[in-house]
């Protein structure tokens, strides 16, 4: 139960940083003019030699999946430990 609640936590975490940081990014969209790839990507990540606007939050944004890919890893284990014991 207590690593359930981990991997819950953490999955929650992640998708709230995720989903945060993209809401940011689709807000800064209309302001962006000159971009590489797609435009919010850029938005997030950033590129080096532009001196336009963008959020540099790669990282968190990184971490953000890392924890939702961590606890979703967790939850399944656990669930299917428990549903494999009880049988």
């Amino acid at each position: 139960m207590k690593k359930t609640l981990i991997g819950a936590i953490f999955l929650f975490s992640g998708m709230v940083t995720c989903l945060t940081i993209i809401i940011l990014a689709a807000n800064v969209l209309p302001s962006i003019d000159t971009y590489t790839g797609t435009k919010i990507w850029f938005a997030i990540f950033g590129a080096s030699g532009y001196e336009i606007y963008s959020l540099n939050l790669g990282v968190p944004f990184i971490i953000g999946i890392i924890f939702v890919t961590l606890g979703f890893i967790i939850l399944v284990k656990e669930l299917l430990a428990d549903y494999f014991t009880k049988r």
